[in-house]
C-alpha cells in the first residue's frame, strides 16, 4: 500500500470519534498513529484501512482545524473535508497517476455529471487524452469506475492498493535485520558462499541472540531458506555477481555490447595473433613426441577470410608474424600444390591498410613496426588484457580447435587440471607437422571459408566475391620491394661477446669496431636471412655498409646450413630430450649432434617401438581424408568382399612428411625440402604432389584378434598384380621382393627391408 504523506495534527473523523494524528511506530512497519481528541487514547490505523474509511459513505473523513474545533464543541456530527492534497502522496509516481486520473474525474463533473454510459465519456476521455497527449487511452469501463470511486472517497480513492496485495514478510524487525547485515556482509563478498552457508550464518547470530535473552522475552523466529533467498532476489543482478566475482565478471555478463569492429571494404582491417596449438606433432619417422607448434594467423575482419597463417615450432615472434602478413599479401594460387588434397583455390589476397594485434613484444618491437612503415599498413595496437578487442581472431582460434585440432589423436587441453585420469596424450599423438598443416588448410580453405558465417549471414569466400567486385584489392608491391619492406631486420645491442638473436650468438672483428667506434649508437640494426643462419649482416653508421658476421655459438652440423625452424626444431629436441644428446667427451657438441639428427630424421628407418604409433597414425590420417562427396553409384564386388580392416590402412601412402614445413599458406617459393634443413622461408621450388594411394593390401587375418584364413585366389591373384607397400615409411620394393613362386608371402623379406625383426613384424 503507497504511505500517506500525514502531517503531525492531522484530523480525521472515523464514526463519531476525531482523532488527531501524532506520528508513525518507529519499526519497519510505519504504522500511523492516532490520538482520540476527547479522551486522549492512542489507536492505530493502517495506510490500507484509512484508504477504505476514505472510500465507504458512512467511514472516516479528514477534517478541517475549524470542523475539527465545532465537532469538539457542539459534539455534532464532523463534517469532512473528503479529499487528500496530491503533494500528500508520499509516491511521486502514484502522486503522477492521483493527478492523471483526477483530470478526466474533473472533466466528468464540469460536463454536468451525466450519466457513464460509453457514449457520454468517449468525448471526455478523447479531449482530456489529447490535452494529456497520452499514446494509448483509457477505456470508458475504467473511467467508468475511477469516477465513480472518486465521487465517493475524493483524491484518496484514486490512490492504487497494488502494493498491498500479496504475501507479506513474515520476519520481525529484528530478523530482518540480521539477514540483510548477513547479505551485505557474508553472502555479497569474494569468497562467494552458498545461500545455505550464509542462512547458517544468521542462524547462528539469531540463536546466540536468543540464548542471552531472559526468561519471558519473546524468542526471535528463525527464517527459512526460502525467506533468505526472496531477499537475496530482491537485489539485482548486476550487483550480487560484481561484489561477488569482481567487477570485470559483471561487466563481461552484463556490460553493454557495442557494434564492434566496424569495416566497409576488404583488407582494411586485418587480426594478427598467435597461439599454441592444443595437439602435439611427432617425429614422422620415429613417432616421437617433439612439442606444440605455435599458429599464427592473419585475418580480414570485413570478409572473416583467413589471409596467411603459419604453423611451425618458432615461438610467436617477429619472424613468424613476417611470414603470416607475407603470405596474406602475396596470392595464395600456390595452395593447391602444397595441398593436393584441397578442392577449393584460396582466392584471398592482397595489401592491407592496418593490422590489429595485441602488445606482444613480437608487435612491439622497432623491427614490426619498421616492416610495417616501410609496406604502408598502419598498426593498431589493442589494450593490454582485453582479447575482446580483436574478437575475430580469438574467436576463430577456439573455431579452428575445436573443429580440427581437438579432434586429433594427442590433443591436449591447455589446463592441465582438466586431463583428469585421460590418456596422456603424449602416449597417443600421431599426427606430424606436416599432417598438422595440411589438416589446417584444409578446413581454413574448403570448409571455414565456404561455410555460412553467423555475422556475415554469407560465406566468407562468398562475401570476399561480391565486396573485391565492388570495392577492389590494393595488389601488392613487386617482390622486390615487398622483400625489402618485410625482410627481418631489428636492432640489437652489441655486447663484448657479440651479437645475440633468437639465443644464438654471431661475433666477429667487426663487431667489437662498430662498439668502440666514434659516435656509435646504442642499438645496431642487423639482417638476418632465416633461409642461411650461418651469418647476419649487421650495418656500421660510421662506415655506412652492411658487414657479414658469422654465427659462433651455437656450431651446426658439419658441411650443413642451419635454417630458422630447423633452429627451431633442434631446440624443441634439446628442451624434450636432452641427456640424449650429451656426451661427456664432447659437451659443447650437443647442438651439432641434434642438428645432425634434424637432417637425418627423415632417412632413418623407423623402430619396431614406433609401428603401433605409425598403425595409429594411418588410421587417423585415413579417417581425415575421407572423401567428403557421396559415395559412387557404381557396386565394387571385390572392395565390398574386402575386411573393413583394409580401409583403414588405404590412406597411409598418401602422407607427405615434412617437419620444416612453414605452413604460411603462401605462395610457391615458401617451402623447402626437409632434407635441405627445412624452413619457412626456402629456396627452391615446391615439393612434388604425392602419388595417389596404393591399393590396400590384404593382412595375414582379418583383423586384429581375428582367426587366420587363406585368402582366395582371386586376392592372391590381386596381391601379385599390385606392389606392396607398409605406408609412407616403408622403402620401394618390387613385388617379387615379398612373394614367393608359389603365391605365398615372405615374412622374412618384408621384415627385412623395414630394418625389423620377423617377430616385430
Amino acid at each position: 500500500m503507497t504511505e500517506f504523506r500525514l502531517h503531525l495534527d492531522d484530523v480525521v473523523a472515523v464514526g463519531g470519534d476525531v482523532l488527531r494524528f501524532i506520528g508513525r511506530t518507529k519499526d519497519h512497519l510505519r504504522i500511523p498513529q492516532w490520538q482520540d481528541m476527547r479522551t486522549e487514547k492512542v489507536r492505530q490505523i493502517r495506510d490500507d484501512e484509512l484508504a477504505k474509511l476514505l472510500e465507504a459513505d458512512d467511514g472516516a473523513r479528514m477534517l478541517s482545524p475549524e470542523d475539527a474545533k465545532v465537532a469538539l464543541e457542539t459534539g455534532a456530527p464532523p463534517v469532512g473535508i473528503g479529499i487528500i492534497h496530491l503533494e500528500d502522496i508520499a509516491s511521486p509516481w502514484e502522486r503522477r497517476r492521483v493527478e492523471r486520473l483526477a483530470r478526466y474525474c474533473e472533466a466528468w463533473r464540469e460536463a454536468g455529471r451525466p450519466p457513464l454510459s460509453d457514449t457520454n465519456l468517449l468525448p471526455i476521455i478523447d479531449a482530456v487524452g489529447g490535452e494529456l497527449g497520452e499514446l494509448v487511452k483509457l477505456s470508458p469501463r475504467s473511467i467508468r469506475r475511477f469516477a465513480r470511486a472518486w465521487d465517493k472517497g475524493g483524491l484518496a480513492a484514486l490512490v492504487s492498493e497494488a502494493k498491498n496485495r500479496g504475501r507479506k514478510t513474515t520476519l520481525s524487525a529484528e530478523a530482518l535485520g540480521v539477514v540483510e547485515d548477513r547479505i551485505w556482509d557474508t553472502y555479497l563478498t569474494q569468497r562467494a558462499p552458498s545461500v545455505k552457508m550464509t542462512l547458517e550464518a544468521v542462524h547462528r547470530i539469531i540463536n546466540d541472540k536468543n540464548e542471552r535473552r531472559v526468561n519471558g522475552d519473546p524468542q526471535i523466529p528463525l527464517p527459512s531458506k526460502k525467506q533468505l533467498q526472496a531477499r537475496i532476489d530482491k537485489i539485482d543482478a548486476f550487483t550480487k555477481l560484481c561484489l561477488r566475482e569482481g567487477e570485470a565478471a559483471a561487466l563481461k555478463k552484463y556490460g553493454p555490447r557495442y557494434a564492434g569492429v566496424v569495416t566497409a571494404r576488404p583488407n582494411q582491417r586485418w587480426e594478427l595473433d598467435a597461439t599454441v596449438l592444443d595437439v602435439f606433432a611427432v617425429h614422422p619417422q620415429t613417432g616421437e613426441v617433439i612439442g606444440r607448434p605455435t599458429l599464427v594467423v592473419a585475418i580480414d575482419c570485413h570478409t572473416r577470410m583467413i589471409m596467411g597463417w603459419y604453423i611451425g615450432f618458432a615461438y610467436e615472434s617477429f619472424v613468424t608474424a613476417m611470414v603470416a602478413l607475407r603470405a596474406g599479401i602475396l596470392s595464395n594460387g600456390a595452395l593447391k600444390q602444397r595441398f593436393p588434397g584441397l578442392v577449393h583455390e584460396h582466392p584471398a589476397f592482397g595489401m592491407p591498410e592496418a593490422v590489429a594485434v595485441d602488445n606482444h613484444l613480437a608487435y612491439s618491437g622497432e623491427g614490426f613496426k619498421r616492416a610495417c612503415t616501410a609496406a604502408g599498413i598502419k598498426v593498431l595496437y589493442t589494450p593490454v588484457l582485453k582479447a575482446w578487442w580483436r574478437p575475430i581472431v580469438e574467436r576463430f582460434f577456439g573455431t579452428a580447435t575445436r573443429r580440427v585440432f581437438q579432434r586429433m589423436p594427442g590433443s591436449v587441453a591447455s589446463n592441465v587440471l582438466k586431463r583428469n585420469k585421460e590418456t596422456p596424450p603424449e602416449t597417443v599423438a600421431v599426427a606430424t607437422l606436416a599432417q598438422i598443416e595440411e589438416a589446417f588448410a584444409r578446413f581454413a580453405v574448403d570448409e571455414y571459408a565456404y561455410e555460412v558465417h553467423r555475422g556475415l549471414k554469407t560465406a566468407p569466400a562468398h562475401a570476399w566475391k561480391r565486396e573485391v567486385g565492388i570495392h577492389g584489392v590494393i595488389p601488392p608491391k613487386d617482390k622486390q620491394t615487398l622483400d625489402a619492406a618485410l625482410a627481418i631486420i631489428e636492432e640489437r645491442t652489441l655486447q663484448h661477446y657479440g651479437i645475440e638473436w633468437e639465443t644464438m650468438v654471431f661475433n666477429s672483428p667487426a663487431v667489437a669496431a662498430a662498439r668502440i667506434a666514434p659516435g656509435a649508437p646504442a642499438k645496431h640494426r642487423i639482417s638476418v636471412n632465416p633461409r642461411d643462419l650461418s651469418s647476419v649482416m649487421l650495418f656500421v653508421p660510421s662506415e655506412g655498409r652492411w658487414v657479414r658476421v658469422p654465427l659462433v655459438k651455437p656450431v651446426p652440423a658439419e658441411g650443413t646450413i642451419l635454417t630458422f625452424d630447423a633452429w627451431c626444431l633442434s631446440r624443441e629436441l634439446l628442451k624434450d630430450d636432452a641427456q640424449r644428446f650429451l656426451d661427456e667427451n664432447d659437451k659443447d657438441g650437443a647442438f651439432r649432434r641434434v642438428h645432425a639428427h634434424v637432417l637425418q630424421m627423415f632417412a632413418e628407418p623407423p623402430s619396431g617401438a614406433s609401428i603401433k604409433a605409425r598403425r595409429r597414425g594411418a588410421r587417423w590420417a585415413a579417417w581425415d581424408k575421407r572423401p567428403r562427396a557421396a559415395d559412387p553409384d557404381t557396386y565394387d564386388e571385390a572392395a565390398s568382399a574386402a575386411p573393413p580392416s583394409d580401409d583403414l590402412f588405404a590412406g597411409m601412402g598418401a602422407a607427405a612428411p615434412g617437419a620444416g614445413s612453414p605452413g604460411s599458406g603462401g605462395d610457391a617459393d615458401d617451402g623447402a625440402s626437409p632434407a635441405e634443413g627445412g624452413g619457412a622461408y626456402p629456396d627452391g621450388d615446391v615439393p612434388p604432389p604425392p602419388g595417389p594411394d596404393p591399393a590396400p593390401r590384404r593382412g595375414r587375418s582379418g583383423g586384429s584378434r581375428g582367426r587366420k584364413r587363406p585368402a582366395t585366389p582371386a586376392e592372391q591373384e590381386a596381391d601379385r598384380a599390385e606392389p606392396v607397400t607398409n605406408g609412407p615409411l616403408a622403402p620401394e620394393a618390387p613385388a617379387a621382393v615379398f612373394f614367393r613362386e608359389d603365391g605365398s608371402f615372405d615374412l622374412d623379406e618384408a621384415a627385412k627391408a623395414l630394418g625389423m625383426d620377423s617377430e616385430d613384424y
